[in-house]
């Protein structure tokens, strides 16, 4: 016989889990297990509506998310589906397309990630055009400017002023004003440290270079031009080796070309030497070694026209000898290497430019012709030691 207060709690057990029973506040329905209080079958999932989730596993790493009505999912990709973002308290909604690109209904506040090879190895940012070098704008946005600062990253390749750069650094500008192009400075309290511009040259690599050798070019200025189909050199300065290189001696040379009228190639007109020799020619010449410098002219097959309250000295072409004339605005030259180029004896030589007749003085002969008449001595012959 079973004792009144085992029977009245199997009562209370009967009421509290029959079907259709209705529940008090906070109270949770349990589904039973071939109709026995209390027990849940191992491995059957608990709905939604009874307290439950409706999974029987959740794979590790998931996100629990409600798809659709009453269904939790274990969402593994957030592909096609919709995110959540708390902006300050107000909740908005971002839609994900594509490979994961979400589009706020509502703006939320982001906070600039700490991006590195410990978190990602690149940043893609919409709105930006290929080549573009961003910097900090107007209220320190990142911006893009590609007219005025510009990346070629097929060719590797600087812009500065064009999006078109046509060598590893390009300054390119439209303006007429004193600033055009680049600006080196410096500013101390020692007397020898100016601004520097530094041209350097090896053989070999960048990583190993190797010794430079005799007519090496290290370094070239450009002065280029439009000629209406293609840029062409109106002139130019080379700078290089002048000699054999050893360890603490690099010889070299500065070598200054120009464009003749009606050429489309430069010419070397003015040549300095590593010895101090200047030439001044049509081409190149030889120049003479040892010695002290001089100034070197290269001959020509005519004189040149003076300008307008102008003389010069030229070089020309006497029966096969360099020979120097002294050369006036009327253009009459006067040769000034007093010799014969035939003969060796001395002369005096000079060409009238207007009347393009040529007076030749025989003055060694004419001197010996006087000595002989007058039979006193105006001449004197020796021979220096060591030679002219």
């Amino acid at each position: 016989m079973i004792k009144k207060p085992l029977l009245s709690l199997l009562l209370i057990l009967l009421i509290l889990f029959s079907p259709g029973t209705v529940l008090g506040a906070n109270k949770i329905p349990l589904t039973l297990y071939n109709g026995i209080p209390g027990q849940i079958k191992s491995g059957d999932a608990v709905g939604i509506a009874k307290g439950g989730i409706g999974l029987t596993t959740v794979a590790a790493g998931s996100i629990l998310g409600a798809n659709t009505l009453d269904t939790i999912a274990a969402i593994t990709s957030t592909v096609g589906l919709t995110a959540l973002q708390n902006n300050v308290g107000t909740v908005s909604w971002a839609t994900v397309t594509g490979t994961g690109s979400p589009v706020y209904s509502i703006s939320p506040t982001l906070v600039t990630p700490n991006i590195g090879a410990a978190t990602g190895t690149s940043l893609t940012l919409s709105g930006l055009t290929s080549g573009s070098v961003l910097f900090a704008g107007t209220g320190g946005a990142i911006s893009q400017s590609n007219a005025d600062i510009f990346w070629d990253d097929v060719n590797k390749r600087l812009g500065m002023g064009t999006a078109s750069p046509a060598d590893l650094f390009h300054v390119a500008s439209t303006s007429v004003g004193a600033d055009r192009g680049m600006i080196v400075s410096a500013h101390n309290a020692s007397a020898g440290a100016g601004a520097t511009f530094a041209g350097r040259r090896s053989r070999g690599t960048n990583a190993a270079p190797t010794i430079v050798s005799s007519g090496d070019t290290i370094s070239q200025f450009y002065a280029r031009g439009f000629d209406g189909a293609a840029w062409k050199d109106a002139a130019r300065i080379d700078l290089e080796v002048d000699a054999t290189v050893g360890t603490n001696d690099m010889p070299g040379r500065i070598l200054f070309y120009t464009t003749l009228d009606g050429a489309a190639e430069s010419t070397e007109r003015v040549r300095i030497g590593n010895n101090g020799n200047i030439s001044i020619s049509t081409g190149t010449i030889t120049f003479p070694t040892g010695g002290s410098p001089g100034l070197i002219f290269g001959q020509g097959t005519a004189f040149s026209a003076m300008g307008a309250n102008t003389a010069g000295i030229q070089a020309k072409d006497v029966a096969g000898t360099a020979e120097m004339f002294a050369v006036d605005e009327a253009a009459n030259a006067t040769q000034i290497s007093p010799h014969d180029s035939l003969t060796g004896k001395w002369i005096f030589y000079s060409c009238n430019g207007n009347t393009n007749k040529c007076y030749k003085v025989e003055m060694e002969d004419l001197v010996a012709e006087v000595e002989r008449l007058s039979g006193k001595t105006f001449s004197k012959r020796w021979t220096e030691k060591g030679g002219i």
